[in-house]
């Protein structure tokens, strides 16, 4: 009595799943690409936060001593005025009106 085993194995792919298969592929790549776009966009939407948390108090502090400069200026302007004879280099007489505008156009 013989034995005899035949062995057939058929590995075919047809066309559907091949495109199944390079469908699938492409899919997770572009989900890879999406989670690390998103990733990225959380980690520059953070250190936007942290810049901002930084800033305003930053800003905040020059316009107030800006505020202060210039009030600053305006009182020594106005001390300068009143402190300054009503008569000019060249003899002129003017008033507190002409006074005040002749010590505004100087620099402090």
């Amino acid at each position: 009595m013989a034995n005899s085993q035949i062995n057939i194995s058929i590995n075919a792919q047809d066309n559907a799943s091949v495109a199944i298969n390079s469908t699938t592929n492409s899919l997770s790549r572009m989900r890879q690409n999406i989670d690390m776009a998103a990733h990225s966009l959380q980690a520059y939407t953070l250190g936007l936060e942290v810049l901002k948390n930084q800033l305003i108090p930053l800003a905040t502090a020059g316009i107030s001593a800006n505020a202060q400069l210039e009030s600053l200026q305006t009182k020594l302007t106005g001390l300068i005025s009143a402190n300054s004879a009503n008569v000019t280099s060249t003899g002129e007489i003017i008033n507190a009106q002409q006074k005040w505008q002749k010590n505004l156009e100087f620099p402090s």
